[in-house]
């Protein structure tokens, strides 16, 4: 049946008709990026769900002090994954710039016109 078929075999047809040999080398090619893709999906999600795990053991997650070093902290925990458990531990520190008092001693004020 045409409609039961995936879009990478019509296409395979189509480059069969005007060129035999290239067939077999794009479906193999096809498959193993197919296979590749999925295996490095899942490392990645197994390295970054032993990193949550271990922001998780670390008490990351308690809530209390919220700040940008905490954020940070988690973030960076996680995406170290397994290496959390050989020995790094990922600290952040952020230092945000205040803003500034425009409003001392601004001898005019700044207004806005309506458009």
């Amino acid at each position: 049946m045409e409609g039961r078929r995936s879009d990478g075999e019509k296409f395979a047809d189509r480059v069969l008709q005007f060129a035999p040999g290239i067939v077999g080398t794009m479906e193999v090619t096809m498959r193993y990026r197919a296979r590749g893709s999925g295996i490095v999906g899942v490392i990645v999600l197994v390295w970054l769900l032993i990193g949550v795990l271990a922001t998780w053991q670390r008490d990351y997650f308690q809530g209390g002090n919220v700040s940008c070093a905490t954020a940070g902290s988690i973030a960076l925990t996680v995406i170290a994954g397994p290496l959390n458990y050989a020995g790094v531990n990922p600290k952040v520190s952020c230092h945000l710039p205040q803003p500034s008092s425009m409003g001392a001693g601004m001898e005019h004020q700044i207004e806005m016109e309506p458009l």
